[in-house]
């Protein structure tokens, strides 16, 4: 596994047994596809079920143009109200 830049082996660690505890009815994370495809390759490395790296959304929000700020947000907000209906 790579060496992330902001995340120890502990908070792995912690990541990893939240992910077997539960598995939460959404996940999101702001990030680029070349970041989502680092992250699901670390998950997997740890030992996260693939039907759970499956279900992260990443980048989080709708294609809806710009990427301000403001937009970001509002796709992000576009997005869970999508999931929850």
């Amino acid at each position: 596994m790579k060496k992330n830049r902001s995340i120890t082996p502990a908070q792995w660690q912690k990541i990893k047994q939240w992910f077997n505890d539960r598995m939460p009815p959404f996940i999101g994370v702001i990030g680029s596809d070349s970041k989502a495809v680092i992250l699901k390759k670390e998950l997997l490395a740890l030992g996260i079920d693939t039907q759970v790296i499956e279900q992260i959304h990443c980048p989080i929000g709708l294609p809806l143009g710009k990427d301000t700020p403001a937009e970001i947000a509002i796709s992000i907000c576009a997005q869970l109200l999508q999931v929850r209906e």
